[in-house]
């Protein structure tokens, strides 16, 4: 942990009364995972009765701001935008979030805010990064230039299709975030490839085939230290 989220941590440990599991990933530095020690406790307890939708939102956004700190977010209400909300069958909703950065996309991310039946903040998981800083925010490359350069990237795509390309920050582990485009290039059902080219330079920051074709069987550690089976795919000699 870095200084500032062991100091985020310990103002948390005080306010909730509780040690808490926290996990931080090796390459952002951000947290994947983040729940109470307690059971019998939360990470954020709800004081609303009526549980709407709209509650449930409050209440995650709230949890998100007031532990902006150990997120190592500036502004969650302007960082983290909602995408999906839902409520299972035990009455959970689980509240899934992409993260943006100057109205652009950051990707990939993904954040997950998890409530009990009460409306309380039970568990908070997520694939993110830390506010950026001194990136660069308008593209040297055109979108029609990237689009032309993605098809490049992809083989025997003469007569692909090539989506609109689109300005996101690509934030990949511990690689320094770049602005981008990203768009994918059809060729045909089997061959629809995604690709990630730099805004400022044109080179091509991550391309591959969205069609898995092939079924290799793996294994790899969840957040809890549990070894699990995995079907995985090979790109460039690396399983994934």
């Amino acid at each position: 942990l870095s200084p500032n989220h062991r100091k985020a941590a310990a103002k948390f440990i005080e306010q909730s009364g509780s040690d808490i599991r926290l996990l931080v990933s090796q390459g952002s530095k951000t947290i994947r995972y983040l729940k109470v020690a307690d059971s019998d406790k939360r990470l954020k307890m709800s004081t609303h009765k009526m549980l709407t939708e709209e509650v449930r939102k409050q209440v995650a956004q709230d949890f998100l701001s007031e532990h902006k700190a150990l997120l190592s977010i500036n502004v969650p209400e302007d960082e983290f935008v909602l995408f999906s909300q839902n409520t299972d069958d035990l009455g959970y909703s689980h509240l899934r979030y992409h993260q943006q950065y100057n109205q652009n996309p950051i990707w990939p991310s993904d954040a997950t805010v998890h409530l009990d039946s009460s409306g309380n903040v039970s568990l908070f998981e997520g694939t993110y990064i830390a506010t950026p800083s001194r990136v660069a925010s308008t593209p040297v490359v055109t979108a029609d230039d990237a689009m032309v350069k993605a098809k490049a990237a992809v083989p025997d795509a003469d007569n692909a299709t090539v989506s609109q390309a689109e300005l996101i920050y690509f934030a990949l582990d511990d690689k320094p975030v770049r602005l981008a485009w990203k768009q994918q290039v059809y060729v045909s059902d089997s061959s629809r490839w995604l690709v990630v080219i730099d805004a400022l330079d044109g080179s091509v920051l991550t391309v591959f085939n969205e069609v898995m074709n092939a079924n290799i069987v793996g294994s790899g550690t969840d957040l809890l230290g549990v070894k699990r089976p995995l079907n995985v795919w090979n790109q460039n000699g690396k399983y994934y």
